[in-house]
């Protein structure tokens, strides 16, 4: 997607922890998902992964569920990377930032920070939601 950035791609995961120079970051709604439909645009996520296949970290943001973008984004983008362990430079922040997922060797890491929940989020639906995902 921005081959003028050549220089800071990523070789692996550890070397983007100790090295981030450079992430893109996209909102869901909006940007990632058609506004009216909900729908996820193709060519957005055909960006996305182009990213991630050339080592750039990439983070999805949202308000919904994480759980909401591993069922509607993440199979079309699993089916582009053709690569689940290029998922290792993703991040995605959901609900506000209370919930979040990190891949390690293709595999999601889920997290929920209680201490980021609220009265107005409802994080507990996060660990239903998590308990019917591999």
């Amino acid at each position: 997607m921005l081959n003028n950035f050549e220089s800071e791609k990523f070789e692996s995961k550890q070397e983007k922890e100790k090295n981030p120079k450079l992430m893109f970051v996209f909102d869901v709604d909006g940007i990632i998902t058609n506004p009216d439909t909900k729908k996820p645009n193709e060519k957005v996520i055909e960006h996305i992964s182009s990213d991630l296949k050339q080592g750039f970290p990439v983070a999805l943001a949202t308000g919904r569920s994480v759980a909401w973008v591993e069922e509607k984004i993440m199979p079309t983008l699993k089916t582009m990377l053709k690569d689940d362990r290029k998922l290792d430079f993703l991040l995605i922040s959901g609900e506000k930032g209370s919930v979040s997922v990190e891949y390690v060797d293709g595999e999601p890491v889920k997290k929920i920070d209680k201490n980021n929940c609220n009265a107005s989020q409802n994080c507990n639906r996060s660990k239903k939601d998590y308990s019917a995902l591999p």
